[in-house]
């Protein structure tokens, strides 16, 4: 079987896959932290264009609020 070779990362490849890595920690850490606080987390996948991709780029949008609270986003649209 032929062995496969990925091609090294450059320098700016590798930065940004670490600060995906350290900022997925820094999310993580907050939503256990506002949860532990009692907030309601909610996660909504947000599709963002960019003139670099043609394919949308997978962005998220996260809210902390209190249970039984209407949350501001909420409001505006009465």
């Amino acid at each position: 079987m032929a062995e496969i070779h990925q091609f090294p990362k450059t320098k700016s490849q590798h930065e940004a896959e670490q600060r995906l890595i350290e900022a997925m920690r820094n999310v993580n850490d907050a939503i256990r932290a506002a949860a532990k606080c009692g907030f309601e987390i909610s996660i909504v996948p947000v599709k963002a264009y960019a003139t670099y991709s043609a394919d949308p780029l997978p962005l998220v949008n996260i809210q902390a609020h209190l249970p039984g609270r209407v949350s501001r986003q909420e409001v505006a649209d009465f």
